[in-house]
C-alpha cells in the first residue's frame, strides 16, 4: 500500500509483488540487524513507575471516552485483506475509509457531520489528560497541507535543476563507464543518494535516476527488479534521515525530535542500503 513501493515499481517498470519480493532479500536481514539492536539498546534502560502510571492513566481515559471494541479493528484488517489478495490501492483505500466512517457512526456516536469535520481538520477530543488529546487530535487535510507544499516546492526545485540540465549532466557523466552489475546499482543508489540530499524529495530520487538508468540497465541486461530495489533503498529510506527532506521534516514535526537526534537510531534505513552495497561488492547475485 506504500506509495514509494508502488511508485519505485512502476518507474522501473516491475510488477510491484515482484519488487517486494526482491526488496525481502535485503530488508529482512536489515530487520533482524534492527531488532537485535534494540533488544540489546534495551537493557540498558528501564520504564521508571512513572511511565507505567501515566501509560495506565492514558488507557483509563480512552476507555471513559469513546468505545473500544473488536469491531474497530475491521478496517484496518479489510484494508490488509485486500492487499493480500492483490486489490488496486485505491478501492482498496476507499474501502478502508467507508468501513472505518460506518463504525464512526454506529459505535462511536459520531454524527456525519463530525466525522466529515475530521476528515478535513482532524478531530477534535478535549479530555482531561491532555496527553491523549495531544495523541488523538492529529490527521486531516488542512494540517497535512504544509507537507502537501513543501513536495511542491521540492518537486518545483528538482524539475528547474532537471529542467536546466544540471542533473542529466551528472548522471550521465555517472553512467560513463559503467559495465558490471555493481557499477551500476552503486551508480543508481549514489545517484538516488545525491538528488535526495539535493532536492530533499524521496520522488525525484526515484523517478529521475529511475528513468535515466533504466537504458542502461537493459543494455547490460540487468533485471529491472535490481533498479526497483535500488531506488527504494537509496530513495525512500534515505529521506527520512535528512533534515530537509520531506519525510524528515514531517518526522520530526510530529515527534518533536530533530532529525539529528533520531538518526542514530534509525539504524533500519541506513542498514538496508548498505546490506544491499554489501551483496553488490562482494558480488553475489541475490534474486
Amino acid at each position: 500500500m506504500s506509495d514509494t513501493t508502488n511508485f519505485a515499481s512502476a518507474v522501473a517498470s516491475v510488477n510491484i509483488f515482484d519488487h517486494i519480493k526482491h526488496m525481502l532479500k535485503t530488508t529482512i536481514p536489515a530487520i533482524v540487524i534492527t531488532f537485535i539492536f534494540f533488544y540489546i539498546l534495551s537493557t540498558f534502560h528501564s520504564v521508571d513507575i512513572g511511565t507505567s502510571e501515566t501509560i495506565s492513566t492514558m488507557k483509563q481515559t480512552l476507555l471513559e471516552g469513546m468505545t473500544i471494541h473488536w469491531i474497530t479493528i475491521l478496517p484496518p484488517l479489510l484494508v490488509i485483506g485486500l492487499a493480500i489478495y492483490r486489490y488496486p490501492v485505491i478501492p482498496t483505500f476507499v474501502a478502508g475509509i467507508l468501513l472505518s466512517m460506518v463504525i464512526a457512526l454506529f459505535i462511536q456516536d459520531t454524527t456525519l457531520t463530525e466525522w466529515f469535520a475530521a476528515i478535513q481538520s482532524g478531530p477534535s477530543f478535549s479530555f482531561e489528560f491532555e496527553q491523549v488529546n495531544s495523541m488523538l487530535n492529529k490527521g486531516g487535510l488542512q494540517p497535512m497541507m504544509w507537507s502537501i507544499s513543501l513536495i511542491l516546492i521540492a518537486f518545483a526545485l528538482g524539475g528547474l535543476l532537471q529542467k536546466v540540465g544540471i542533473i542529466d549532466a551528472l548522471l550521465n557523466g555517472m553512467k560513463k563507464g559503467i559495465k558490471t552489475r555493481s557499477r551500476a546499482i552503486t551508480s543508481t543508489m549514489l545517484s538516488s543518494l545525491g538528488i535526495n540530499l539535493v532536492t530533499g524529495e524521496q520522488y525525484l530520487s526515484i523517478l529521475i535516476p529511475g528513468q535515466s538508468f533504466e537504458k542502461l540497465y537493459d543494455d547490460l541486461k540487468l533485471s529491472r527488479k535490481d533498479l526497483s530495489r535500488s531506488l527504494e533503498d537509496a530513495g525512500t529510506l534515505i529521506n527520512p534521515l535528512i533534515p530537509w527532506g520531506v519525510s524528515g521534516a514531517f518526522l520530526s514535526s510530529t515527534l518533536g525530535v530533530s532529525v539529528v537526534d533520531y538518526l542514530p537510531y534509525a539504524i533500519f534505513l541506513y542498514i538496508s542500503p548498505l546490506i544491499t552495497l554489501l551483496f553488490v561488492l562482494l558480488s553475489k547475485k541475490v534474486n
